[in-house]
């Protein structure tokens, strides 16, 4: 502890590495790492598998030591946040990892079996394991690896490094190099959860930018470029199967999972999907949007996005998803500006297109 308090930089889980030009890794100094850069890393499989499976257990061991976290540091009274309520908010990669793990804490078979067992022993403080009160995810989705290819902005990398060694789109070696990478990492695939996590809570948020050029809506009705369509990749087959989970047969009804876009003027409670509008990136609203209101952008006038208005509205949002209250619907002037519409939900999950 010591050492982290005293270091001049407290980074990821990067162990000093960093991608390079070719897409390989690179020894760099901690303040020099691009940020994830290595998290999937097509050249290891495994490492990638390992990444998502780590993330999902550093988030268990988060939300366990809540139950224990000294707050006041007064060394003698901990638990000092044991039985509040807790809940989970993710964006993009931390919506992947979060997905599958608020599935799995949320589990009341696991739930059972670990209070269970540190119930038996009485030499043990009192401790409860938390299910989340309420879970959000921005712009997030499912099934990485065609979720990787068919995104805009990561997909290039991906593709060229493959091209590289001779593996090209509509070839069998393309899609078997695709099969095993996705069979890897189905294990923690939030995808995979995604209707256990529906299941478990109403207290879910699910967002989406329409046009996201990070994680795609969906890659069913509009794969990217020579792709071949994959109906479970992107933001929209994760809402249908989380309507699934809450007992929906289609996302596009709203009855099960409320959709608020242009056309709702209500505040609907929980579970909800929202849909941003992303025709202008610099303005409506993008895939950082969440995270970073204004932004450097050389596509942009003046160098600059300035979502501030979604990012306003998806602020309020959470926080309403996160106290159990309405979300708000387009009613709200801030929230009617910055909301879009899909076009392509009505073809979730639909592997006729």
């Amino acid at each position: 502890m010591n050492a982290l308090i005293s270091a001049d930089f407290i980074g990821e889980r990067h162990f000093g590495f960093t991608v390079d030009d070719q897409g390989g890794a690179v020894e760099a100094d901690p303040v020099d790492i691009e940020s994830g850069s290595l998290f999937i890393n097509a050249l290891n499989m495994l490492n990638s598998r390992d990444n998502l499976r780590q993330g999902v257990v550093d988030l268990i061991n988060v939300a366990a030591s809540i139950q224990i976290f000294d707050i006041d540091d007064n060394y003698i009274t901990q638990g000092d946040l044991a039985d509040v309520p807790v809940n989970f908010i993710g964006h993009s990669l931390g919506g992947i990892s979060g997905g599958t793990f608020a599935s799995i804490v949320n589990d009341p078979t696991l739930n059972a079996t670990i209070n269970g067992i540190w119930d038996s022993n009485t030499q043990l403080e009192p401790f409860t394991f938390p299910s989340m009160n309420s879970v959000v995810l921005h712009n997030t989705g499912g099934q990485v690896t065609r979720l990787l290819e068919n995104s805009v902005s990561r997909s290039g990398d991906l593709l060229d490094g493959l091209a590289a060694k001779g593996i090209t789109q509509e070839t069998s070696s393309y899609e078997s190099f695709f099969y095993i990478f996705q069979s890897l990492l189905d294990g923690t695939d939030p995808i995979n959860f995604a209707v256990s996590l529906g299941n478990s809570t109403n207290g879910l948020l699910i967002t989406e930018v329409t046009g996201d050029s990070t994680v795609p809506n969906e890659a069913n009705v509009n794969p990217l470029n020579k792709a071949y369509s994959a109906p479970l990749a992107g933001t929209e087959p994760y809402m249908a199967l989380l309507d699934i989970g809450q007992g929906g047969t289609s996302l596009s009804d709203g009855t099960e999972v409320a959709l608020i876009d242009t056309g709702d003027s209500s505040d609907k409670p929980a579970p909800v999907a929202v849909f941003f509008d992303g025709t202008n990136p610099c303005s409506d609203a993008n895939h950082g949007t969440f995270v970073g209101p204004q932004a450097p952008n050389e596509n942009c006038s003046n160098g600059l996005a300035d979502t501030s208005i979604a990012f306003t509205a998806m602020v309020t949002q959470t926080a309403e998803a996160v106290s159990g209250l309405d979300v708000s619907g387009s009613s709200d002037p801030a929230v009617g500006a910055s909301l879009g519409v899909s076009v392509t939900i009505e073809q979730a999950l639909d592997q006729d297109q």
